[in-house]
């Protein structure tokens, strides 16, 4: 009789034992089938514990059909908690934010094992699992007066961190309370964790709980399942998305709230007991809730413009998309899109057209439109660049690039050495663009204008060593002499480089200049010419006396290169280059060629 009852007390023990869930882990993310994944893993464990919801026990780690079956008698069985709140009467075998929710209370907290004392009420031995709480503090982006403007969509309005102290916490419910009625304003509010949107929820009377007439409208997120391990801090930020125009007709006076209030926060630890945060209510963040300003946009210079250059010609064929303009639109106090720009060519050849046949229009890499020129345009020419849907996005407060390229013709010996320029003159004709939210059209400033660009098949590049520092002369302070080193690279061709006045140099003294050229012989020089070969650098020296003796008055002076000639064969008919590509002229200094200063007496 006593071994019956023992064995029957041993029994009762047992199915008492095996009626307590044992502790798997929790699951964070959604589980569907096909998935092989860790959380699958803890998923079989769990449901593995009920034979009759899932009698083949298997724990693979991969969401197959065993899996799915087992998924949706779990919901079934728990349809109450898992199905009716999302209005569904049969399980899915999606492991959706619900299905989690209980899984998670089941098998992701840690239940006491009742151990049997002599006493007659068991003590209970903790588990794992420990008693937490959570921390909720401000969190300092966004700052108060976020202005929502109206059709902006998921502005963030106020932010705030919760920190798991002790255990690891699971973020369930979250109050967001507001000063006036949202619904009236806002089509939607949304819960974030970083980039990831966690929550959204259709505003609507029915779905705001009014507190306090006029003043206190609370938002509640429910059914989340937001984890945050022990001792790390999780930010989760508020968003709202403006209606057009207001419900009423009449957006609010600025200084709106939102806040955070005491016990907004739920939370459950490793014990499974709700705590809750923060202890009172955080401080209110200010929005304005407003009509939009429509966007504007500003044309700006960009610094990869190409500088005043040559570009090298083939003279048998095109070139292409060669740089000619880089420039930047900047929409200011909302987005855009840009559908048209129209750009201005001017040349010194008798029409645009004898340089180029077409102007493409890029953004980054991408070749967004192109126009070929007609014939016969003379020698300026606007040249519409429309762009087709979709267009491109201008986002408020940045600056999108773009680049205008020039298809080159096979230039002909007459139109060797003609430039070409484009400019934008911004206006609302030449920059046609629509306000993403309003669809006005926006005014456009600014003007960015693009530096000559000299067309030639063979050339030479000319470019100071560095810039010289005169040197007074020992016996008077009103002459001082200055060398310029200056290297000549010949591109496509030979070069000949006039050995009489073939650097022409001048100062700020008073006195004109005297001056000479050397360069290290070369026995291929003629009478006439230096020789540069195809490829090759060769260095001229000019040594420059600069007087200022009598000159107007006494300061500092320097002095600068005004011409450079040249030719393409051994002649004395030279191009010359003067007030281009770095040189100056009688009364200017150029860009490039040019001394430090110097003070002389007069």
């Amino acid at each position: 009789m006593k071994k019956f009852l023992f064995v029957a007390l041993l029994a009762m023990i047992v199915v008492a034992g095996s009626a307590d869930a044992a502790y798997v882990g929790v699951l964070t993310k959604n589980l569907k089938q096909g998935m092989t994944d860790a959380e699958v893993t803890l998923l079989q464990q769990g449901l593995a514990q009920d034979a009759i919801v899932y009698p083949a026990g298997l724990v693979t780690g991969y969401f197959g059909p065993l899996t799915k079956a087992a998924v949706i008698k779990f919901q079934e069985k728990f349809a109450s908690e898992v199905l009716a709140p999302v209005g569904l009467t049969s399980g899915s075998g999606y492991v959706g934010p619900m299905t989690r929710a209980k899984f998670n209370a089941l098998y992701g907290v840690v239940s006491p094992t009742p151990t049997p004392t002599p006493t007659a009420t068991p003590t209970p031995t903790p588990g794992t699992g420990v008693e937490g709480s959570v921390t909720v503090t401000m969190y300092g982006v966004p700052s108060d007066g976020t202005q929502v403007k109206a059709g902006t969509a998921d502005v963030a309005i106020s932010a705030f961190d919760s920190k798991a102290v002790s255990s690891n916490m699971a973020l369930q419910r979250i109050y967001v309370n507001f000063g006036l009625r949202p619904w009236l304003y806002f089509s939607d509010i949304s819960l974030w964790d970083g980039a990831q949107l966690i929550a959204r929820k259709t505003l609507s009377s029915s779905v705001v709980e009014e507190l306090t007439a006029g003043s206190d409208y609370r938002v509640s997120f429910d059914a989340l399942n937001i984890v945050v391990n022990k001792d790390t801090t999780k930010t989760l930020t508020v968003k709202v998305s403006a209606f057009g125009s207001p419900v009423n007709g009449t957006w609010p006076s600025s200084g709106e709230t939102v806040t955070i209030k005491a016990n907004a926060v739920r939370a459950v630890d490793g014990l499974g007991i709700n705590q809750y945060g923060p202890a009172g209510n955080l401080s209110a963040r200010t929005f304005d809730a407003m009509v939009a300003t429509n966007a504007s946009i500003e044309a700006l210079s960009n610094s990869n413009t190409p500088a005043e250059r040559i570009v090298q010609i083939s003279s048998t064929t095109v070139t292409s998309s060669v740089d000619a303009l880089v420039l930047d639109l900047k929409s200011k106090d909302s987005n855009a899109t840009l559908k048209t720009l129209i750009v201005s060519l001017a040349t010194d050849a008798t029409n645009v057209d004898d340089l180029i046949t077409a102007v493409k229009l890029y953004q980054g890499g991408t070749l967004l439109t192109s126009t070929a020129l007609g014939s016969g345009v003379g020698n300026t020419e606007d040249v519409t660049l429309s762009l087709s849907s979709p267009y491109v996005a201008l986002t408020k407060d940045a600056r999108t690039t773009f680049t205008v390229k020039f298809d080159f013709k096979a230039v002909v010996t007459a139109n060797q050495g003609k430039y070409l320029t484009a400019t934008l003159t911004g206006n609302t004709t030449n920059v046609v663009a629509e306000d993403t939210v309003t669809y006005a059209t926006p005014a456009v400033s600014g003007t960015v204008a693009g530096k000559k660009q000299f067309a030639y098949p063979e050339y030479p590049t000319v470019l100071l060593a560095s810039i010289p520092s005169p040197v007074m002369d020992a016996n008077t302070s009103t002459l001082a002499t200055v060398s310029f080193t200056v290297n000549v690279t010949a591109v496509g061709a030979d070069v000949y480089v006039a050995k009489a006045t073939n650097m022409v140099a001048t100062s700020s003294a008073g006195v004109a200049v005297s001056q000479s050229v050397a360069s290290a012989p070369d026995t291929a020089d003629s009478t006439d010419n230096y020789i540069v070969r195809s490829g090759v650098t060769r260095a001229f020296t000019v040594s420059v006396v600069m007087n200022n003796k009598g000159g107007a008055s006494a300061g500092f002076k320097k002095a600068w290169l005004k011409t450079f000639k040249w030719a393409k064969s051994d002649i004395t008919t030279y191009t010359t280059f003067t007030d281009m590509l770095g040189f100056g002229t009688d009364a200017a200094i150029g860009t490039s060629f040019y001394s430090n200063e110097i003070y002389m007496l007069n």
